[in-house]
């Protein structure tokens, strides 16, 4: 086995194929590690001094059996500079590619990993968060004599919940076993209030509208709330213009809206999938603010579990990150992720940021806020 590392979007344009193919091989491959997503990222942040292509490829001879999609994030800040090595792009869950068939993994893994401390030169800092746990490089990393007490369940957005609609065979055994009184009262006032209807958007034509939502509720959020944390990642130009890309030619996106027909058919909340492998992902909403306090976006969540029921379009829902009560009024279940966070000591920069890590850490513990 031979690693190479691609860091230029024109070596990555080359790996399209290859990518592709494997991305099918790999059991715990979802929509964020796939080739698609990869490239809408890399477009969008061409150019971004701060963020460098790292893609370890492994080759069996000519044959790709392994992608590690990684980039090289630099950190500058007044008082410290470090590099950090992470997962390429955004998303709930990250992995690296290889051939679930394949009696070889951990020697992929192995590989990767090898040609990583081999480049110790240019890092500070591995930080690859939302892996699953249950997936073949959570068990690499669990079982590593090396890497094992690394990685931990220390990030802010352990759980994933989830739904498998098999369970269930029709939406209404799923309603009466699942949804709460709460909900189903919800729906009604909703439906009472704004004689709403679930419109669903197989095509990309819905970028602008989301957009639009998506930034009147955040400012909603900073300037009514007091959340000064929450800001919209369409009012991010390379962010925005990832999800753009994401839209554009994409044929597994849907979109569902929820819209008023007693309000100028205004649309009110949203929630953008995309469908992977069987799995609907739940990766993008909001909604139009003046109806939050009749729990819109809870309302959208269950006509889309229902949608999916009669229409039969995933065997399963990821409710995405967050540990919101009301993604739990519908899921059934999560899948646990886990984030493997190391000093590397054998830069100086390394080791003084691991003092500084460590005396931040002990200063939360002290002060009761341990995270």
């Amino acid at each position: 086995m031979e690693c190479k590392i691609i860091n230029s979007i024109d070596e990555l344009y080359k790996l399209e194929q290859s990518w592709e193919s494997l991305q099918e091989l790999d059991d715990d491959a979802t929509i964020y590690s796939t080739y698609r997503f990869a490239r809408a990222w890399c477009e969008a942040y061409e150019g971004d001094k701060d963020k460098e292509l790292f893609v370890i490829c492994v080759f069996n001879g000519k044959e790709l059996i392994g992608i590690a999609p990684l980039i090289i994030q630099h950190h500058r800040k007044s008082i410290f500079s470090f590099r950090e090595i992470a997962f390429l792009g955004r998303g709930d869950f990250f992995t690296v590619l290889v051939d679930s068939t394949s009696k070889d993994t951990f020697s992929i893994f192995k590989k990767i990993f090898s040609c990583i401390d081999e480049n110790k030169c240019k890092w500070e800092k591995m930080n690859l968060i939302n892996i699953r746990s249950d997936s073949h490089l959570g068990r690499f990393f669990l079982k590593s004599r090396k890497y094992n007490r690394h990685f931990s369940d220390f990030q802010k957005y352990f759980e994933r919940p989830r739904l498998v609609i098999g369970k269930y065979g029709s939406f209404e055994k799923y309603e009466n076993i699942m949804v709460s009184r709460y909900i189903k009262n919800t729906a009604r006032k909703l439906k009472d209030n704004t004689d709403y209807e679930l419109e669903v958007c197989m095509d990309n034509n819905t970028y602008d509208i989301v957009s639009r939502i998506h930034i009147d509720e955040q400012e909603y959020l900073r300037e009514k709330r007091n959340r000064s944390e929450r800001v919209s990642l369409f009012n991010d130009e390379r962010c925005s213009a990832f999800i753009r890309n994401i839209y554009e030619g994409e044929k597994n996106i849907v979109t569902f809206l929820l819209k008023s027909n007693r309000h100028d058919g205004r649309y009110i909340a949203y929630e953008s999938c995309y469908i992977y492998k069987g799995v609907l992902h739940m990766w993008n909403s909001a909604y139009d603010a003046e109806f939050g306090s009749l729990s819109v976006g809870s309302v959208l969540s269950l006509e889309l579990v229902k949608y999916c029921f009669e229409n039969k379009i995933a065997t399963e829902l990821d409710f995405g990150g967050g540990r919101y009560p009301w993604k739990f009024d519908l899921a059934d279940s999560f899948t646990a992720t886990y984030q493997l966070e190391l000093w590397n000591e054998d830069t100086r920069e390394g080791r003084r940021m691991k003092r500084l890590s460590e005396i931040r850490t002990g200063m939360h513990y002290i002060l009761g806020k341990n995270s």
